[in-house]
């Protein structure tokens, strides 16, 4: 099957053995990571929030689907950008969250880094074939875009994304940029609630961003298609296949010392060692 009205765009992720990556779960401390769990579930501050004042439907559709701000030949059907798209609304998200001033980088831009990122040429059907969220994050980390540079990327491991690691690293790293495998049934029901149909039909691979997990197991908020969208955790763990959050200066200085026993230092070295470089993250001082 195939989306019917928007579009997706996500690639399957790669292969380990290829394309290597670090875990952040591996950087907890499970001890200082639960206590911390405890405490907030007892006093009710088990949560996270990025949307800010960005309002409900004012994500932007970044040409994901149809969009009247989309180039003139796309404007009607959009292209398989939801890679990018996500891009966007994760810089949106970390700014917004922190109180700043936030504004999408719009539909021509966002193509434009598609071209650049999937190999896109406008008005090409045949070259609308989507992106790989490691390589737009490799891209991200190597060349700053529109003066966002990330100094790291890392994923959760999949199957191990219970809350307490979850909402933790959208703590300390802000949103968490997601691939899922959406069923036809999440178009029917957007903007909302996604809900997943056990037996549906699945349309094909998409990217949202999470940007918050409210009170309950079925309030999360997730960035797509131009709007914050609720969905439950049961769709999210049905539904996702790879989550990544992304590292800057600014989220790595800030969290140096953190309730949750996230040890920087060791990240800090797991990176170097797939990249080669020393000290990626910049610590000011490397233990």
């Amino acid at each position: 099957m195939t989306f019917d009205i928007y579009k997706g765009g996500r690639l399957p992720p790669y292969p380990e053995a290829t394309h290597p990556r670090v875990y952040l779960d591996d950087f907890f401390d499970r001890d200082s990571l639960m206590r911390w769990f405890t405490q907030a579930q007892a006093t009710g501050e088990l949560t996270v929030d990025w949307r800010g004042n960005i309002p409900t439907d004012g994500w932007g559709m970044d040409a994901n689907g149809p969009d009247p701000t989309a180039p003139e030949v796309i404007r009607d059907t959009g292209v398989g950008d939801c890679g990018p798209a996500g891009m966007d609304h994760w810089q949106m998200a970390i700014n917004a969250g922190q109180g700043r001033e936030w504004a999408s980088w719009g539909s021509p831009f966002v193509v434009s880094l598609y071209e650049t990122l999937g190999g896109y040429k406008l008005g090409d059907p045949s070259t609308d074939n989507g992106t790989n969220l490691q390589d737009n994050l490799g891209f991200w980390r190597k060349n700053a875009i529109n003066g966002i540079q990330l100094t790291g990327f890392g994923a959760i491991r999949p199957g191990t994304w219970d809350r307490a690691t979850r909402v933790a690293t959208m703590r300390m790293f802000g949103p968490l940029y997601t691939g899922v495998n959406l069923q036809n049934a999440q178009e029917t029901q957007f903007p909302g609630p996604w809900l997943w149909v056990p037996g549906g039909s699945i349309a094909g691979g998409h990217c949202i961003d999470q940007i918050a997990e409210l009170t309950g197991m079925d309030e999360g908020e997730e960035a797509s298609w131009g709007a914050a969208v609720r969905a439950n955790m049961a769709f999210m763990f049905d539904s996702a296949e790879e989550m990544w959050a992304l590292l800057t200066a600014e989220s790595v200085e800030a969290n140096g010392d953190n309730p949750y026993g996230f040890d920087m230092a060791q990240l800090n070295e797991a990176i170097g060692s797939l990249t080669g470089e020393t000290n990626p993250l910049g610590l000011r001082r490397i233990l």
